[in-house]
């Protein structure tokens, strides 16, 4: 048996399984996509799938972004993203733009619509995340907070982006 496949402690000795964690993240996040899709669906477009909306968020973190630089960043191949795209754009909120510097070079950006999309699914969403935290203990939020912080720090440095 590796080292990987031991149960890690948590601080008061019950051993955690990663399996553990990623069935718990799991049901947090199906609890996000049924609030999405449920109570708070009249504020959102229900036509937007998943994969359109992860495009859209990564459009809006990196403007202008390539196509070749968002196939990467949603792991998807060339086919995909610009099949994405187009229907992003045949709905207006999302727009090709020629590099000015390399008219080879086609950037992708958030239409006023997409960005009026995007910021009613992030307070949608912030309101669903405000609603579970409510319904936690003040320092149960608290350990959660360092615990998330914690994964992400050891994700960034696993993956070789330590932006902290």
């Amino acid at each position: 048996m590796s080292a990987q496949d031991l149960p890690f402690e948590s601080r008061n000795h019950v051993p955690l399984e990663a399996e553990d964690l990623v069935d718990i993240l799991s049901e947090v996040l199906n609890y996000l996509r049924r609030g999405l899709s449920g109570k708070y669906s009249g504020r959102l477009d229900p036509s937007l799938t998943s994969p359109q909306i992860f495009c859209l968020k990564a459009i809006g973190r990196q403007p202008g972004t390539t196509m070749g630089d968002l196939a990467r960043d949603l792991q998807t191949g060339p086919t995909a993203i610009t099949g994405l795209v187009d229907r992003l754009e045949e709905r207006g909120l999302v727009e090709r733009v020629a590099d000015p510097r390399d008219r080879r070079v086609i950037r992708v950006m958030l239409t006023p619509k997409g960005k009026e999309t995007m910021e009613e699914f992030r307070r949608v969403r912030v309101h669903l995340v405000r609603e579970l935290l409510n319904a936690m203990p003040p320092d149960s939020r608290e350990a959660l907070w360092r615990g998330l912080r914690g994964l992400r720090d050891s994700a960034r440095k696993l993956s070789g982006r330590e932006q902290v």
